[in-house]
């Protein structure tokens, strides 16, 4: 099934309130998305399986217009000799050829019951455990007799799983709110989980994954009132913090600043609050840092509400799992507040909401962190066609861009929908600025010496291949790659800089840029401005073959004298204003 399929299947699916019109509805879903000629749904109760509904095509036809097939609603216990209690206690599928030959070697059985009962053949099938918050398994799906285009009963295959796993990430999702919605509490619950769906929907639009966990930490600490929180990144054997964001720290500011910016990471270990949760896979709900039980293995590190005078009280933490399960990182929020702005404890709805909101976005930051994958993989292949453009430049101009954008954005009093969306893009686009040097053959792109005017010109013309990747995609995304790659080397005031005002798409890699009237101004895309000072700071501040790196003094020097010439006088305007900022994310990094 495609994405935008998906998209459809997910949106009708949370507008179903009933509990039994939805899993009727989750099971036809499913079964379209992977042809099959039945299937039934079974939900968890206590320590047994409940079915709760089943479809049957075959033995559908032989009833009468209207008429519904018989519905016997029946339970047993949960243990591994069966193929639905099998999936519940190892949370792992199963894909089941021929449901009659099983291998003795399995634990599990084909129940040849309903089959004898009803005349019908059960032959391949697949069983997904559904999963929710915490990891916990609400039911199973299962499906029976896969049809091929011909309508014959075959096989289901590896990428039918997937399929199906992929799917059942909306169905635990629908199937959770439904299920709160018959607890006790169900309309203020219900309504609080349909308010964590669609910002799960919204989570899934955002492609840089850097943009994604600031914005599920933002978004996690809005859910149950906190007042501040972290998110940490597994980096190896050690947690790496990403981000860090604290309102009551943040009121002492002036309009437009950040907090200071944040590197710092730690051994994966259960003697940190982070560590054990990293580890043991568990949410950890404290109500007093400064009060923990005895005989508890972590300890609360006090030294940054001492360098502060902060006072962090409740802590809730969670680890944060992409949609294979591996662990991303960890999710921290800080003090819960009450209407009156007091801290308090995080409350056991508190826990349910952001266990439920961790679950829910663990398809979206697995899809950041694939698209993360390929473009570090795109730049570390630009890297061995040419060993100056760095991995670790690629993502210090990253960073640079979002910040100054976002300062920018500030001053400019840019819409926040707007902003959000424009700075995710560039997170991910500006990653991509030089990408067109892999079209460049290494006699010129590894000459250790000047270049000639042809060769220059022939250098130049990474702009223009750099855009031609991205000409085939009609994207946001790709036309911001494609403009940044274009015209990150024109001039604001037009006296220089390339490619110019020519028939880009037409150019034929290997011959030398032609010369072509210059851009200026606002002719320049504002994403291409914005990395035009990102990519010269950096490459200032840095060594390189040819030269030593410059200071950060005279780099910043450089990019104000620059400005009104080289660059957009309002762009350096925000580059100045949080230079200390971008020198310490500089640091972070350390040297190429």
């Amino acid at each position: 099934m495609k994405k935008d399929e998906l998209k459809k299947v997910k949106n009708s699916l949370s507008s179903i309130k009933d509990f039994d019109d939805l899993l009727n509805s989750l099971l036809t879903q499913t079964r379209k998305a992977i042809p099959s000629d039945a299937g039934s749904i079974y939900i968890v109760e206590e320590k047994k399986l409940t079915i709760r509904c089943a479809q049957n095509d075959t033995q559908q036809k032989d009833l009468e217009e209207g008429e519904e097939l018989p519905f016997v609603s029946f339970s047993f216990p949960i243990t591994k000799t069966s193929i639905a209690g099998y999936c519940v206690l190892s949370k792992e599928p199963l894909n089941i050829k021929d449901a009659y030959n099983i291998p003795k070697s399995e634990p599990y059985k084909f129940n040849v019951g309903t089959d004898v009962v009803t005349g019908y053949k059960t032959i391949s099938s697949i069983a997904l455990p559904l999963f929710v918050a915490g990891g916990r398994v609400l039911g199973v799906l299962q499906l029976i007799n896969r049809l091929d285009k011909d309508g014959k009963v075959t096989t289901f295959s590896d990428d039918d799983l997937e399929i199906a796993q992929d799917l059942t990430l909306s169905i635990s999702t629908a199937l959770e709110m439904a299920e709160a919605a018959e607890l006790s509490n169900a309309a203020y619950r219900g309504k609080h989980l349909q308010s964590i769906f669609e910002i799960d929907q919204k989570l899934n639009e955002i492609q840089d994954i850097d943009v994604l966990l600031e914005r599920i930490l933002t978004e996690a600490r809005k859910i149950v009132n906190a007042d501040a929180g972290s998110i940490y990144e597994v980096q190896g054997k050690n947690l790496a913090i990403k981000y860090a964001q604290n309102d009551t720290q943040s009121a002492k500011l002036q309009p437009g600043e950040k907090l200071p910016f944040l590197s710092f990471s730690f051994p994966i270990t259960e003697k940190s609050i982070s560590g054990y949760v990293a580890l043991s896979g568990e949410t950890l709900n404290i109500h007093d840092a400064y009060k923990l039980p005895e005989g508890v293995p972590y300890s609360f590190n006090p030294t940054s509400d001492k360098n502060t005078g902060y006072h962090t009280k409740s802590m809730l933490t969670i680890p944060l799992k992409i949609a294979d399960s591996s662990l991303l990182g960890v999710l921290q929020i800080i003090n819960a507040k009450n209407e009156e702005g007091e801290y308090i404890e995080f409350d056991a709805d508190a826990e349910l909401y952001i266990n439920h909101f961790a679950a829910n976005a663990a398809n979206a930051l697995g899809q950041a962190k694939s698209r993360r994958d390929l473009i570090d993989a795109m730049t570390e292949m630009a890297n061995m066609r040419d060993p100056k453009e760095t991995g670790m430049h690629v993502a210090r101009v990253s960073k640079f861009s979002v910040e100054i954008y976002d300062r920018w954005a500030f001053n400019h009093k840019i819409d926040e929908a707007e902003r959000e969306k424009f700075r995710d893009f560039l997170a991910t686009a500006s990653k991509c600025h030089d990408f067109g040097k892999i079209g460049i053959e290494d006699k010129i792109l590894k000459k250790p010496g000047r270049f000639d005017d042809d060769e220059r010109a022939i250098m130049n013309s990474h702009t223009c291949l750099g855009a031609l990747l991205f000409k085939n995609f009609n994207s946001p995304l790709f036309q911001m790659c494609q403009n940044i790659n274009l015209r990150h080397h024109e001039w604001w005031d037009g006296s220089r800089g390339y490619p110019g005002n020519l028939d880009w798409e037409k150019y034929e890699q290997g011959n030398p840029l032609p010369k072509a009237e210059c851009l200026k101004g606002e002719e320049i895309p504002l994403e291409a401005r914005i990395v035009s000072v990102a990519d010269v700071f950096d490459a200032l501040s840095h060594a390189r073959v040819y030269k030593p790196a410059w200071t950060m003094e005279d780099a910043v020097n450089e990019i104000q004298k620059c400005s009104g010439t080289q660059f957009d006088p309002g762009v350096v305007e925000a580059f100045m204003q949080i230079k200390d900022r971008l020198i310490a994310i500089s640091n972070s990094y350390g040297s190429d």
